[in-house]
C-alpha cells in the first residue's frame, strides 16, 4: 500500500509538535517567568494605589485600551487615567 502525502502530513505533524514542544519547555520557563514578574508589578501598585508605578509598566510611547473603549497614547495619559 502506497503512503500519500496527505496522511503522511496528517501522522507527522502532530507527532513533530508533540517533539517540538517537549523539546522547547524549558526554554518557556523565562518567559513564564518575565509574565508572571509582571502580573505581580502590576498587582502590588494596583493595592498600592500609585498610577505612577502602572503607569511604568508601558513603554513610554506604549497604548492601552481602558475598559469605556477609549485609547491612551504614552505612559502620562495611562498615569492620568490611573
Amino acid at each position: 500500500m502506497r503512503v500519500t502525502s496527505r496522511p503522511l502530513k496528517q501522522f507527522f505533524l502532530p507527532v513533530m509538535l508533540v517533539v517540538a514542544s517537549v523539546a522547547n519547555a524549558d526554554n518557556r520557563d523565562p518567559d513564564r517567568d518575565a509574565i508572571y514578574g509582571l502580573v505581580d508589578r502590576l498587582v502590588a501598585c494596583w493595592e498600592r494605589a500609585s498610577a505612577q508605578g502602572l503607569s511604568e509598566l508601558w513603554q513610554a510611547d506604549g497604548d492601552i485600551i481602558v475598559p469605556d473603549g477609549s485609547l491612551l497614547r504614552g505612559r502620562n495619559q495611562i498615569e492620568s487615567f490611573y
